[in-house]
């Protein structure tokens, strides 16, 4: 017998299942509307809510809403963007389009830097607000300590097209190529030493979750591991043959890896083990960027955003802990308590626009966050535990 529900049971049985939706525990990975069709290789985010996008023969834009919509910043092409803090960033792009930029005011406005020489950027890195680091196809890395108004210049001789570059701190870094090495300098990029080479393996990307812990990436699933700061690297077994272009781990457990063809890669338990996720595409996906600790956005090719809002990224810390905010909303002032006994605590207060107003590290269990020169409106406080991020919670300041 096949039981016909009523018309009110049916609009909440779709309720429900939308409500599901929307909540990201039936859904994952869903396509945002996209400003543009064309290639998007890049993606950083400032703040929860604040983020760039942009591609080599593409346009920059910009979110406010953690990636859900997107507005035109400027013609400016860019095959990489890093942001030292909030207000200060850089991108690197196609020799002869834009390829080197720089901002000083939170991404609204960039001024073009006078290239070194006319081969492509691929890849930088900020380790001040203004020294920056850029990887060119010419396996040249350019150095600038006055935000690119000068440039020294050092070679990595017997590289293939250097892919990506991250450093831990303003003396450690690496850079990962074509031809599989993994670069690494100690000494500020005063030089550089290949330590270690992934037999047949096109290397696409690296990123470091501390001083330590470090995931590279590249062609045929290929996925390195490093536990000690890069002096050796791992294999990780993905069960993937997939060209992987970008990698994104939000702790020393949560990673994200995508690639070709649509790939998505996840783990939760440090690269172990590795579960291939539904994108809901066949494109190319080109680099991934966690927003938050349950957001995380994807950008590839014709333009394709993905946006997962709900990935559960915390630890046993996170997970069990209750931070209150009362009262929410406030005028002038509100309290921030956490449990009695925990250590390690720190926030950065975040307005509407992804700028960073305030910055704190949490000496005892409670603290009066006063309003002080605030303007009325929706502020973010997002929270961490040592360098790791535990959550964001919404504050409005009323009238």
């Amino acid at each position: 017998m096949i039981k016909i529900l009523s018309s009110t049971k049916l609009f909440f049985l779709l309720l429900a299942i939308t409500s599901l939706y929307s909540n990201g525990i039936l859904a994952q990975w869903q396509s945002q509307t996209s400003p543009t069709t064309t290639k998007l290789d890049a993606v950083f985010f400032t703040s929860p809510t604040s983020g760039f996008t942009a591609g080599g023969f593409s346009k920059m834009y910009k979110t406010v809403d953690g990636g859900t919509s997107w507005t035109l910043v400027g013609s400016y092409s860019a095959l990489d963007i890093h942001f030292f803090d909030a207000n200060n960033g850089y991108t690197a792009g196609v020799s002869g389009s834009g390829s080197m930029k720089k901002t000083t005011v939170g991404g609204s406005s960039w001024t073009t830097i006078t290239p070194p020489n006319s081969s492509s950027i691929w890849g930088t890195f900020a380790t001040s607000a203004t020294t920056v680091y850029y990887i060119a196809t010419d396996n040249k890395v350019h150095k600038s300590v006055n935000s690119g108004s000068n440039f020294t210049t050092k070679t990595l001789a017997g590289s293939s097209y250097p892919t990506d570059i991250y450093f831990t701190d303003v003396n450690n870094g690496f850079i990962v190529d074509q031809s599989g090495k993994i670069w690494r300098t100690a000494d500020a990029g005063a030089t550089w030493i290949n330590n270690f080479t992934a037999t047949g393996s096109l290397l696409t990307s690296v990123h470091f979750v501390s001083s330590s812990i470090g995931f590279v990436c590249g062609t045929g699933g290929t996925i390195l591991k490093t536990i000690d700061g890069g002096d050796n690297w791992s294999t990780l077994t993905t069960n993937s043959t997939d060209y992987l272009k970008s990698i994104r781990f939000y702790n020393t457990q949560n990673g994200l890896a995508v690639g070709f063809g649509g790939v998505i890669l996840k783990t939760s338990d440090g690269g172990t083990t590795w579960v291939k996720e539904t994108s809901n595409t066949t494109e190319n996906l080109n680099s991934v960027f966690y927003a938050s600790a349950t957001s995380a956005i994807v950008v590839g090719d014709n333009g394709v955003i993905l946006k997962n809002a709900a990935i559960s990224t915390l630890s046993n810390v996170s997970e069990n802990t209750k931070i209150d905010v009362f009262p929410n909303p406030f005028y002038e002032s509100t309290r921030i308590t956490i449990p009695t006994g925990l250590k390690d605590i720190s926030f950065k207060l975040f307005d509407i626009l992804g700028q960073e107003v305030r910055s704190v590290n949490l000496l005892s269990n409670e603290y009066q966050l006063d309003r002080d020169d605030l303007h009325v409106g929706i502020y973010f406080l997002q929270f961490f535990f040592k360098e790791e991020m535990m959550m964001t919670k919404k504050i409005v300041i009323k009238e």
